[in-house]
């Protein structure tokens, strides 16, 4: 495959656009992604910092920098889980995930319900 323009043509306005066509995402995700991480230490880091100012240790603010994104992901498993389902219920299972999910009886709860089994209505 080349990468050579598509033209675009918009019915109702009447002119054309034109933008190249790339094989995947990989070219802006090369660009996006190292800028992404670098924006998240920087943040993390500033974040830590003292009451003077002083900035914490890179070794402390890489471990929360890499641990805080993981922290997350477990705690909002149950809507994650029941995104990537596409369960029926999925906007109660966020709510209850979100209000109660900090109560290990409200994680379970939601976690329950995110795998249970979905029936289809017919």
């Amino acid at each position: 495959m080349s990468r050579r323009p598509v033209r675009l043509v918009a019915q109702d306005a009447g002119f054309s656009v034109q933008r190249h066509r790339f094989k995947s995402g990989t070219g802006y995700l090369l660009i996006v992604a190292p800028i992404a991480v670098i924006a998240w230490v920087a943040l993390v880091r500033w974040t830590l910092r003292d009451s003077d100012g002083e900035l914490p240790p890179l070794d402390i603010t890489l471990a929360a920098a890499v641990l805080i994104p993981f922290v997350f992901a477990f705690y909002a498993a149950p809507s994650i889980i029941a995104a990537f389902r596409r369960h029926p219920n999925l906007g109660p299972i966020i709510v209850i995930n979100a209000v109660f999910g900090w109560t290990v009886l409200g994680y379970v709860v939601a976690l329950a319900w995110s795998v249970s089994s979905i029936r289809k209505q017919t």
